[in-house]
């Protein structure tokens, strides 16, 4: 109660009490259940760490245990692969779509020569570097990938190359919080108006066993404009990222605890022991020659196993149950750690008993749309684009494009969606290009296929098969969907043929 509750309950007690249960009421109508306080509620510890501060805090650990699971949890590295699988597979590829057609293939094959023998290492080409980048991000939480400009004696078209880098490389000093200023956070540093400017890099990855000390490593800054931060972007202002695991690893932990401890079980039933009780003296000693009083003492078993004890003694049996729904409680753990990582269950397990068209096709279609926005909205702007931005630009420079090639556009076309029925849904991408729905670029850039090249390859084809006179049941132009040849060199039938109109009434026939 307030000051004038008070002084109005000290002169009215039923006024009061009328204002003191109206506040009440509607405190009841404004209140939350996950803001209360009650019992239910009391063990709810939450944090109100801001983007940065929250993900400073748990960044290291979190990486180290995603990648300990990577690396011995089947679930956990099955849910990395197919995330980059999904995600990148064989490449997302660029595809210049300016209004000059020889420009554009200029430029498409000069960027499939530079990408062939873009990785500083020597190792990838530029969509095996996308792989790369795409499984370091999910596994570690983030990924670096600097480019670098290569000097006037270098031999190459474009003089540039890729490295790609972990997030450790980055000098964030995560040990002294109080380093942390305003133009330098998490090993990045900033220009006055917040934007970036730059990184901070260790001269080497200060966990490998070489880099004994900070000091001895030492830092380099290098620009924003070389470097490609790839990382989620969960809350606004958040500068580093976290691995795609954080939300399932207790549930990945729980159910490695979970088989171990059913394992055990497994084995402590199987063991199966013979005791037999011979007749003699308490002197007796049939497991060994008579000694002190703890000869023959058996304190543990092992399956198989026959022993013999001396008369009087009694073996009280361990006889655990297996009682627990093993199969159900995986399945649920799996379902839980399928959905935290943003896959189906089917993906995760392989588990198709319960599964259908109707069933694999809604699964499929959420978990495309899933993909395609990360594809879209993350790694395609913040990973492809500026890298072919500075591909152009090193490409302009080297005198092998124009300066108009700057503001030619590009589409990037990520790898095609396995169809769940291929006839099914075949029929139902022709039926909505013939109504309009979708047009036949669309329908080919959603295969995985560039729509320029897939026209010049029919095309060509097709010249082929005419000059040797083959014709093939999949050529509509000589045979029609029932099997049927069609004559190409007919004339269009009287039903095709627009009828003559009709003169107006009254009208001289010239």
């Amino acid at each position: 109660m307030n000051l004038l509750d008070s002084l109005i309950a000290a002169i009215s007690p039923a006024t009061g009490l009328a204002r003191a249960r109206a506040r009440a009421a509607m405190g009841m109508v404004r209140a939350y259940d996950g803001a209360g306080r009650g019992r239910r509620m009391a063990g709810w510890k939450t944090s109100t760490a801001g983007p940065v501060s929250e993900v400073r805090a748990a960044r290291v650990l979190l990486r180290d245990r995603s990648r300990d699971l990577v690396r011995n949890n089947p679930w956990g590295r099955r849910a990395v692969t197919l995330h980059v699988s999904s995600l990148v597979g064989t490449g997302i590829r660029p595809r210049p779509t300016g209004t000059d057609p020889r420009l554009n293939k200029k430029i498409a094959a000069l960027w499939d020569a530079w990408a062939a023998d873009c990785d500083h290492n020597g190792r990838l080409d530029f969509y095996g570097l996308q792989a790369l980048a795409a499984r370091t991000d999910a596994e570690s939480g983030e990924a670096l990938m600097m480019m670098i400009a290569e000097g006037r004696d270098s031999k190459r078209a474009v003089p540039l190359k890729l490295q790609i880098l972990e997030p450790d490389w980055l000098a964030d000093f995560t040990q002294v919080p109080l380093l942390y200023t305003d133009a330098e956070a998490e090993g990045i540093l900033f220009n006055n108006d917040g934007t970036r400017r730059g990184y901070k890099l260790w001269n080497r990855n200060i966990n490998e066993n070489y880099a004994w000390s900070v000091a001895a490593t030492g830092t380099r800054e290098v620009s924003a404009a070389d470097m490609v931060h790839l990382y989620q972007l969960d809350r606004p202002g958040q500068l580093r990222g976290i691995p795609r695991l954080a939300s399932v690893m207790k549930p990945l932990r729980d159910l490695d605890d979970y088989h171990d401890a059913a394992l055990m079980l497994a084995k402590i039933q199987s063991i199966l022991g013979v005791f037999i009780e011979q007749p003699g003296g308490p002197g007796d000693s049939p497991l060994g020659t008579p000694g002190t009083d703890d000869a023959g003492l058996i304190e543990t078993v092992s399956p198989g196993m026959i022993a013999y004890m001396r008369p009087g003694e009694k073996a009280s049996f361990l006889a655990p149950a297996m009682n627990a729904p093993f199969s159900d409680y995986t399945r649920t753990f799996l379902h839980m750690i399928a959905a935290g990582f943003g896959l189906t269950y089917h993906q995760l397990t392989g588990d198709l008993r319960d599964a259908n068209y109707s069933s694999l096709r809604a699964g499929s279609l959420e978990f495309r749309r899933l993909i395609e926005q990360q594809q879209y909205l993350q790694f395609i702007p913040t990973f492809c684009v500026p890298i072919w931005k500075r591909f152009i630009s090193a490409a302009i420079l080297a005198g092998q494009l124009p300066d108009r090639a700057a503001d030619v556009p590009v589409m990037w076309t990520p790898p095609r969606f396995d169809l769940v029925d291929p006839g099914k849904d075949t029929a139902a991408i022709i039926a909505a290009v013939r109504a309009g729905l979708m047009t036949m670029p669309e329908a080919i850039s959603e295969m995985g296929y560039d729509p320029v090249t897939q026209v010049e390859q029919i095309a060509a084809f097709y010249a082929l098969v005419d000059k040797h006179g083959v014709v093939l049941d999949t050529d509509p132009r000589r045979v029609d969907g029932k099997g049927q040849l069609v004559d190409a060199t007919a004339e269009p039938n009287s039903k095709q043929v627009a009828a003559e109109p009709t003169p107006a009434p009254g009208a001289e026939k010239g």
